[in-house]
């Protein structure tokens, strides 16, 4: 990973406005411009000179080719005997030698990569968090640009330099391993906690939290239903559930409409390599691309600190009947 950061690091530095601490200085050292045509941020890459597309993917815990790409490219493979598990079950995960892997800015030469094998087919790469949150990140969906911050002695200094009235909410605390940014939220009153997810095209609630929320799906066939699919093999129902608020700090969102879906019983049916408790602290909530779309957040990762506004218009989409509620690539994890 040290390529891109050296890759990014190249552009100009800027140094971004923050109050409070005389010697902070927040740096901006680069910028990463994103397709988001297919709602959740995508970049261009290669592997050994095959264009591929990647998924920008907070939700990810690392970063990963799929099997179309290692098929196509005829990569050389031996099995990681470790799982990937997402909505749709458990993944077997390969790993491949690569001779050059071009993502966006950065080059690897020599470098051997994961690949998830079940799901996740219209992508060829997942961009994940155990590079993108590294470093403190912007992710401006509206304006299609990722922003890479480098902060200076600004432990304890207010990082929404766009806007002194940002909401500011504490990351939840997770394993070394796993730097993937999840918040606790209200869902009608009672705590959630909720991974923040740019490879979900839709945020999502889990169906048994939904259920002690009081939200159950009608038994009338009025439901609007669909079903998703991800990493793993299967398809999973879904449903639209109407929600009294969801409040993230103090931004509420009166009567909202989520996708509900039983997000991890796929993955515990199908756990070979990960073990029972691997699923024991997964997120009972996502914030997908539609929520990212509407807001300006930044990752301070520095800080473990999520900085936020809303920039107008709709929260949450609204999933039509048919259309999967999150893209095949959405939120895999590698259990050890």
């Amino acid at each position: 990973m040290m390529a891109m950061k050296q890759a990014i690091t190249a552009a100009l530095v800027l140094l971004a406005t923050v109050p409070a601490e005389a010697a902070c200085r927040y740096v901006k050292f680069g910028s990463l411009p994103i397709d988001t045509a297919a709602r959740s941020p995508r970049i261009d890459g290669s592997v050994n000179g095959r264009p591929i597309k990647v998924l920008v993917d907070t939700g990810a815990s690392i970063t990963s080719l799929t099997r179309g790409i290692a098929e196509r490219a005829e990569l050389p493979l031996s099995h990681s005997f470790r799982g990937a598990f997402g909505i749709g079950g458990e993944s077997e995960e390969y790993h491949a030698s690569v001779r050059e892997l071009v993502m966006g800015p950065a080059r690897w030469n020599n470098v051997r990569m994961s690949v998830v094998w079940d799901g996740a087919a219209d992508v060829d790469a997942i961009l994940g968090a155990n590079f993108l949150l590294q470093n403190d990140i912007e992710l401006l969906l509206k304006d299609k640009v990722i922003n890479f911050f480098r902060p200076e002695d600004c432990k304890n200094t207010f990082l929404g330099y766009w806007d002194p009235d940002a909401i500011v909410l504490p990351l939840v605390e997770k394993g070394p391993k796993d730097l993937r940014a999840e918040v606790m939220i209200e869902v009608n009153g009672q705590p959630v906690r909720t991974l923040i997810d740019s490879g979900a095209h839709a945020s999502l609630i889990d169906e048994k939290v939904a259920a002690k929320l009081g939200v159950r799906k009608p038994t009338d066939g009025s439901a609007v239903e669909g079903a998703a699919a991800g990493v793993g093999t299967r398809q999973v129902a879904t449903w639209i559930g109407r929600f009294d608020s969801v409040a993230i700090g103090p931004e509420v969102i009166q009567h909202a409409r989520l996708t509900v879906m039983d997000m991890w019983g796929a993955a515990r049916q199908d756990l070979r390599y990960s073990g029972s408790g691997a699923l024991d602290d997964a997120p009972q909530m996502v914030l997908g691309a539609d929520f990212l779309a509407s807001h300006r957040v930044l990752f301070a990762m520095s800080q473990r600190k999520l900085y936020l506004s809303h920039l107008g218009g709709p929260v949450f989409a609204k999933p039509a009947a048919a259309e999967p509620a999150v893209p095949p690539a959405s939120a895999p994890a590698s259990a050890p």
